[in-house]
């Protein structure tokens, strides 16, 4: 399977405050753990533009695109690239031209109506639950997976967080229970390299 990292909104210039906080141009709050995620099964992680650009070379035969921007992010050009794929499935909030163009439309669920977690800029993990129960017939993505790999019992988001910690050792830190500030995942890291410093003969 070939993995890419949807298209990430950019809106602005970063803006900066006296206290040292920073509302940040890019609206994608989980980049950091989609590409860990990425990288971890593909080896590197592509952006939508150069997705789009393979697109058109690489013999794929299906595609699962999913979205859920305000804005348009899939417009004509980008339904275009997507021409030669015979089975195409999209995952929206919104109707946009590669919606159209999909052999299954699927109904997504807003940010309000999902449980998860996402990584900031800054390396730290952070859970949430649904504040909205989505509307009948909309899943999130997790809950469409875990029915297509025949996983028993309900979608279980803190659980396959536990599944990925266990696999991936980006988010190893996420293994246990979290407190409600979240973790950081570089401080395992951390830890770890410092005491192999420490282990180390001094000359």
């Amino acid at each position: 399977a070939v993995l890419a990292l949807g298209p990430v909104p950019i809106e602005g210039e970063d803006q900066h405050f006296r206290s040292g906080f920073v509302i940040h141009a890019e609206k994608c709050p989980n980049r950091r753990g989609v590409e860990a995620v990425i990288r971890h099964f593909t080896g590197e992680c592509l952006s939508f533009d150069e997705f789009l650009q393979r697109l058109p070379d690489e013999p794929i035969w299906g595609a699962w695109v999913t979205g859920g921007y305000p804005r348009p992010m899939f417009d004509e050009r980008v339904a275009e690239k997507f021409q030669n794929v015979e089975l195409l499935i999209v995952q929206d909030l919104f109707s946009t031209p590669i919606w159209d163009r999909a052999t299954y439309q699927i109904p997504g669920a807003a940010f309000a109506e999902r449980s998860g977690s996402y990584v900031n800029y800054a390396e730290r993990l952070q859970s949430f639950v649904w504040a909205v129960r989505p509307p009948t017939g909309a899943w999130v993505e997790g809950q469409l997976y875990w029915q297509l790999l025949g996983r028993v019992g309900l979608w279980n988001a803190p659980k396959v967080l536990r599944e990925i910690a266990q696999e991936i050792p980006y988010f190893a830190a996420a293994e246990h229970e979290m407190p409600a500030t979240g973790v950081d995942l570089l401080q395992r890291q951390r830890g770890e390299h410092e005491a192999s410093l420490s282990q180390e003969p001094v000359s």
